[in-house]
């Protein structure tokens, strides 16, 4: 009767190591496969993409060449600079190639029109934010080489959108200028 006890508390004790081993994996997994970070850095994507719609929409067609006096940029530009400057981020961040038409901005002037400049800004946003909704927060936390430096992925994500908030601060300045009011930053923008 004693060995049989001895069996049945080693089998317990090994069903419970078992146990606690499968349920460790699931935890170790679920912490690595967090996506807490993820989730609210495309918050913020999705915020910025918006904003830079409705402002790019906001200059009519006319003005989208304008240019203040000792202005690095005219409106199209700084606009266009946005989208150009998400895509060559992300393409580091990610690791994945741009989209096609992107492919030879560095080639050949963006369209310059006001639909081509709201296209390559809903192009860049969604492949930025697309390629985010893939990763997870461990993801966020591995390098990649960006400007010649190694830095993680999360910091060249936050780059790019201080980078375009910086922007679309230079073109509400640009609708002003032109007499329109920049589009309300109230709480559809919140985050």
């Amino acid at each position: 009767m004693k060995s049989g006890l001895n069996r049945l508390s080693i089998f317990i004790q090994l069903a419970a190591l078992c146990v606690l081993g499968i349920w460790a994996g699931h935890l170790l997994h679920a912490q690595e496969a967090s996506r807490a970070v993820v989730d609210d850095v495309v918050k913020h994507w999705q915020v910025s993409k918006d904003l830079s719609l409705a402002v790019a929409k906001a200059m009519p067609e006319a003005d989208y060449s304008f240019k203040p006096p000792n202005a690095e940029f005219g409106f199209a530009d700084q606009m266009g600079n946005i989208a150009l400057f998400n895509v060559l981020s992300c393409t580091k961040a990610l690791g994945t190639r741009a989209p096609e038409r992107f492919q030879s901005a560095f080639d050949k002037p963006m369209d310059s029109t006001k639909a081509g400049i709201t296209t390559s800004l809903m192009v860049a946003y969604d492949y930025c934010i697309d390629g985010l909704k893939q990763m997870n927060d461990a993801d966020l936390l591995k390098t990649a080489v960006f400007a010649g430096r190694s830095e993680p992925r999360l910091d060249i994500f936050w780059e790019a959108y201080a980078h375009a908030i910086h922007g679309l601060g230079k073109a509400d300045v640009y609708l002003r200028l032109k007499g329109i009011t920049p589009p309300d930053t109230g709480p559809r923008y919140k985050f």
